[in-house]
């Protein structure tokens, strides 16, 4: 059986064109879902003037924000209770049990622009705080929400949000800069 040249010119002009077009669909959408996936960490650590830990299998925070939150705040320890990565899609959000007993909801509103975080201690909403989105992905910025120990007179907690590849923005901005990160 041979096929006709109509046909086989048919094919070369709308057949082939098409699955290229398709083919094409399919990778613009999976680059733009790939564009619409937000990644982050969240960590939450204790801030304290103790010297020993104020519990078990709690780690020390890393030395650059042991520094960064040393000159910030008043507390002369810090140490990590949880750290997790977060991704999900822009358009819906995700929340985060951190603790026991503190859960995150983050989620990016509608524009895109802006990071929402509602805080909840024990089932119980604390607050919901927003902050830009672009500092904390472009910059490496930290978004810090904190509170006081109920508990621990003189302890406090924070909420640290931040890229995940943070170290390299900051390197690369210090570079453009002219100067070295430390």
């Amino acid at each position: 059986m041979t096929t006709s040249p109509k046909i086989v010119a048919l094919t070369r002009v709308f057949i082939r064109p098409l699955v290229v077009c398709l083919f094409l669909m399919m990778g613009i959408q999976s680059v733009t879902h790939a564009a619409d996936q937000v990644d982050l960490t969240a960590s939450l650590v204790w801030g304290t003037d103790k010297e020993s830990t104020p519990g078990p299998n709690l780690g020390p925070v890393s030395q650059k924000l042991q520094a960064k939150f040393s000159n910030i705040f008043k507390w002369k320890r810090y140490f990590l209770i949880s750290h997790k990565s977060l991704g999900f899609p822009q358009s819906s959000g995700k929340p985060i049990q951190l603790s026991p007993t503190c859960e995150i909801k983050v989620r990016i509103l509608d524009d895109g622009d802006m990071l929402e975080v509602r805080l909840q201690e024990k089932d119980q909403p604390l607050r919901t705080l927003k902050h830009p989105l672009q500092p904390i992905q472009a910059e490496g910025e930290l978004f810090v929400i904190a509170g006081d120990d109920r508990d621990s007179s003189g302890d406090a907690w924070f909420v640290v949000l931040g890229d995940p590849n943070a170290e390299s923005k900051t390197e690369e901005s210090q570079d453009d800069l002219g100067g070295k990160a430390n």
